[in-house]
């Protein structure tokens, strides 16, 4: 058993808002999960699944900030790099970035950010542009392998 079920299982506070990794149901649709919006400082707020990955107070200054600046994004592509439930990402998605990669080695917090821009694109038509978003897990110790292709504009 890895540690971090063992802590899970001695913290009773924390144990209601684990995830049961051998549960035999089947997972919940995306309407059925809970969703908490985000206010970016846009028209549209974000929705989020705050017990998959916590939403930090950076991660909210740095969307905010984009919300108020979209030309550093728009066109461009992004990757966001430890990104838990992906706010900044969704939002650079929202601004029109070209492509969005959110990444994170807790491969719940990556379910939770490709969830949180399926579940936005999917009610909002109008934030058809998280449909561009793509997440995955990075571990890296091993980001020395990952292969990355960069433009550098002269």
């Amino acid at each position: 058993m890895c540690a971090h079920a063992l802590r899970v299982e001695e913290e009773e506070e924390e144990e209601e808002h684990s995830v049961d990794l051998f549960a035999d149901g089947s997972p919940l649709a995306l309407h059925e999960r809970e969703w908490t919006a985000v206010d970016v400082g846009g028209a549209t707020s974000l929705l989020v699944e705050p017990r998959q990955a916590e939403v930090w107070g950076s991660a909210l200054l740095v969307a905010r900030w984009l919300m108020q600046r979209p030309d550093t994004v728009r066109g461009r592509h992004v990757a966001e790099l430890g990104a838990g439930v992906g706010l900044p990402s969704l939002t650079a998605a929202l601004c029109e970035a070209a492509s969005v990669v959110v990444t994170d080695y807790d491969a719940f917090s990556v379910a939770a950010a490709a969830r949180a821009a399926a579940h936005n694109c999917a009610l909002n038509p109008a934030v058809a542009a998280l449909g561009r978003v793509r997440a995955e897990r990075l571990d890296w110790k091993d980001a020395c392998t990952v292969r990355l292709r960069v433009r550098v504009r002269g």
